[in-house]
């Protein structure tokens, strides 16, 4: 079980525990909601009085009660059917799956009241509906409607339009909207084009067997990768009209590319991703020319600088990737930095140097005034420091994963110290033996 409320979620453990499937897991339950792929519950009873009368006072918190228990069966039953889908694999191979959310009720509707919602839900000039935040509940009231035969027709899809209203308002404020950069990203950057014409060729052969019909069925290749490289490499495929976009949070954008990358990342006027160093007469080099630090960290540059919201659900597999140890102690900090704007995070990390820094910015948070020389001495910033409240952590072992206990001094990850105190061992006996 996986606690949400959570601000930086850090999932540990031996290769082969099935972190990247909870990791990808996790990324389908958020794309689900973002993406509208579930299906939707049954009208509940409070807006049948909607339906009858043209207005209504509704108490949010009462009508989520009422729907709530069939929202989340509707969802929970929606991923499962999903998950083929999500990990590219036949469906039999997910025929024994389950799972199951929990919801805190008042941690929603509070979201929903500080959020706000549309004050007009309008179908062309036949149906608006207006709609009033109230006192812990929402006015709602038809202000316009055809009249004529079709009158009841409308009255009644009013009211389905409320529903759906209130529905997307629950999904939004129970699930993020949700970016991945998962830890094939570097071959993503290098070769989304090839793959890109792969898949059109594979448009191809389906058009033509469909003109054949034939029994094969060639959209499996087409899903060939599971979902969170497929959405990556369709970002990697539009990067040209992406850049469009402008994200409130370049400024971390700029702090990867100063501190991490020490060059900046830019996309060519083709779509391509190129990088010019801050010293070196070479500029902007074609993505696969660069260092494996440039790959790896490229496409998450370009997500800060053009697609980043406030709210945004990062996870990021093996953030340690192609990182020496200062940069993974830097990265680490970075994340705290993404946190404290507004972000929640997920990692995959097997580093003991992300694992040992995270905990040195909890240890400085929780030091209080005591902590503000060693914050200077070893340049720290406050905006990067970890309340251990807002930071939960998971060990994968075979099969099963355990929450570890995290405190003012951090968390330990057993398997990790166990294997640097072994090596530690070790080494002083082969030392000791050979060379005292």
């Amino acid at each position: 079980m996986f606690d949400f409320s959570k601000d930086l979620i850090i999932l540990c453990g031996p290769n082969n525990t099935g972190k990247t499937y909870a990791a990808y897991s996790i990324y389908g339950i958020y794309s689900l909601a973002q993406n509208n792929r579930r299906r939707k519950p049954i009208k509940g009873r409070t807006l049948q009085t909607f339906e009858e009368d043209g207005s209504i006072s509704l108490n949010i918190e009462d009508f989520f009660n009422e729907v709530k228990k069939q929202f989340i069966k509707e969802y929970e039953d929606s991923f499962i059917k999903f998950l083929p889908s999500l990990f590219a694999a036949d469906d039999s191979f997910f025929k024994d799956s389950q799972i199951s959310i929990q919801i805190e009720d008042k941690d929603i509707i509070n979201d929903i009241y500080t959020k706000g919602f549309k004050n007009q839900i309008k179908l062309g000039s036949n149906l608006t509906i207006q709609l009033e935040k109230a006192p812990e509940s929402l006015i709602c009231e038809i202000i316009t409607i055809q009249e004529g035969p079709q009158h009841s027709v409308f009255k009644s899809l009013g009211a389905e339009l409320v529903y759906d209203t209130l529905i997307e308002l629950f999904s939004q404020s129970i699930f993020n909207h949700v970016y991945i950069t998962p830890a094939e990203r570097s071959a993503i950057n290098i070769f989304s084009r090839e793959l890109s014409v792969r898949r059109n060729a594979i448009i191809d052969e389906l058009l033509e067997l469909r003109e054949k019909k034939s029994e094969i069925d060639p959209l499996k290749k087409v899903q060939r990768y599971p979902l969170p490289i497929r959405d990556s490499l369709a970002i990697a495929e539009d990067l040209g009209n992406l850049q469009k976009e402008k994200s409130d949070f370049e400024f971390l954008a700029n702090r990867l590319e100063e501190y991490v990358l020490k060059g900046k990342i830019k996309v060519s006027k083709e779509g391509d991703l190129q990088f010019t160093p801050n010293k070196g007469k070479v500029k902007n080099l074609n993505i696969h020319l660069t260092a494996s630090i440039v790959k790896s960290l490229s496409n998450l540059v370009f997500y800060f600088r053009h697609l980043a919201k406030k709210g945004d659900f990062i996870i990021i597999d093996e953030p340690e990737l192609n990182l020496h140890p200062d940069n993974q102690r830097i990265i680490a900090r970075f994340l705290g930095e993404i946190v404290n704007n507004g972000f929640k995070v997920m990692i995959s990390t097997h580093s003991d140097y992300i694992i040992r820094e995270l905990n040195n910015m909890i240890m400085l948070h929780s030091g209080g005034d005591k902590a503000k020389e060693l914050i200077s001495k070893y340049e720290y910033k406050d905006y990067q420091l970890l309340d251990y409240n807002r930071v939960g952590s998971y060990l994968f072992k075979t099969n099963k994963n355990v929450s570890l206990e995290m405190s003012e001094t951090g968390f330990e990850v057993s398997t990790i110290d166990e294997e640097i105190n072994k090596l530690n061992r070790t080494s002083e006996d082969i030392y000791f033996s050979l060379f005292d």
